[in-house]
């Protein structure tokens, strides 16, 4: 790619100006069709669960943990744990809502 500039350039800018230029190179421009995908869901579509999530959880996927329930441990653990998967353990943030 070759480009004059009409103007004098510091030498910060110029380094700036081939960073942008270097950075476009990588560019592979083709005649396919866009499409819109929604990165926040698994199946690339929008749904108002999902942003709902996104909103809520600041993008921290929720795990779902079926062998929690099976584990030796005290039911007031088992509670803990269920709040804390489910991200309503009342932490300073969780209270301020």
């Amino acid at each position: 790619m070759k480009c004059t500039f009409r103007r004098n350039v510091s030498e910060d800018l110029y380094q700036v100006w081939l960073e942008v230029a270097a950075l476009v190179s990588t560019i592979n421009l083709t005649d396919e069709e866009d499409e819109m995908v929604w990165l926040y869901n698994s199946s690339g579509v929008y749904s108002s669960q999902s942003l709902y999530k996104i909103i809520n959880f600041r993008g921290i996927k929720t795990v779902h943990v079926s062998a929690l329930w099976h584990i030796k441990i005290p039911p007031r653990v088992h509670f803990f744990l269920w709040q804390l998967i489910n991200n309503k353990v009342l932490t300073r943030d969780n209270l301020a809502k």
